[in-house]
């Protein structure tokens, strides 16, 4: 760990993202000498360098790790603990626990949408949960996690999300200006800005409603791509 984290060091890299990957069949877990959980990853490099950490405290696969509300709990916990920034990723209970998200402040990443739900974490799934999150003051984007869902389908998301109950404007926001903003980069995308990349979509569609019902059809009219027509 100390090689990479310098070489990190050494490159200008600022933000690390620290995860647990699966377990491999067939594996006594613990393994000796490595780590069992993300929070050990995290605190090992804020020790060893000034960065930006991001943790994927519950990732999918782990059999004690899930979408559930105590699972949310955790991870801000872990975060206040370690001092790193957070995102709450899925957020596939959350509506159970809107209000106290609100009182914690910290950005959602609601989905995805579009999955069956096969595991007893998932059994509050509903695409009410961002308009829940918006009106207890929680900063809202929906993902599709892609690849486990196409990245086409954001705006059909956006659009059932909106069908449920979240207001047209946030919808909208919840595509491209928020998780810029959750991501740091909004000084140079996620809005139409003098300064900002000319990245645009002109959608051939009255709302969000229309393309939710439209599965299928490509409703782009017109791409712009850094301030050239693609």
């Amino acid at each position: 760990t100390d090689i990479e984290i310098t070489e990190l060091k050494e490159n200008g890299i600022q933000n690390i993202l620290a995860l647990r990957g699966d377990i491999p069949k067939d594996t006594d877990f613990p393994i000796p000498n490595q780590y069992k959980y993300a929070y050990e990853l995290v605190q090992e490099i804020k020790e060893r360098g000034d960065f930006c950490v991001g943790a994927a405290c519950y990732p999918e696969g782990h059999t004690e790790c899930a979408h559930q509300a105590d699972d949310i709990f955790t991870a801000i916990r872990i975060a206040k603990e370690f001092d790193v920034n957070l995102t709450l990723d899925h957020c596939t209970d959350a509506s159970r626990i809107a209000e106290e998200l609100g009182e914690e402040n910290y950005p959602a990443l609601v989905g995805p949408g579009f999955c069956g739900k096969s595991k007893v974490e998932l059994k509050n799934k509903t695409f009410t949960t961002p308009a829940d999150l918006y009106n207890a003051g929680v900063s809202v984007s929906i993902i599709t996690d892609a690849p486990v869902t196409p990245l086409e389908n954001l705006p059909m998301f956006a659009g059932l999300a909106c069908d449920a109950g979240l207001p047209y404007d946030e919808a909208w926001r919840a595509i491209p200006i928020n998780p810029a903003t959750h991501m740091g980069i909004a000084d140079r995308v996620g809005s139409l800005e003098v300064g900002k990349d000319g990245d645009l979509v002109i959608w051939n569609a009255q709302d969000l409603n229309y393309i939710c019902y439209r599965m299928g059809s490509n409703l782009a009219k017109t791409v712009i791509k850094r301030g050239e027509v693609v």
